[in-house]
């Protein structure tokens, strides 16, 4: 699994430097993704 988040990662920020290529699909579902992840592991600090 972390293999596969830092390969989408890297893909993410080739995504938002527009030289290499637009925003796409596959940076957008990890954008959306790591942000569900943040929260869960927030909520599970928290309690």
């Amino acid at each position: 699994m972390n293999k596969e988040i830092i390969e989408e990662f890297e893909h993410f920020c080739d995504c938002i430097n527009f030289k290499k290529s637009p925003m796409d699909a596959r940076a957008i579902k990890f954008m959306n993704e790591f942000d569900n992840l943040i929260n869960t592991l927030g909520s599970i600090r928290v309690k």
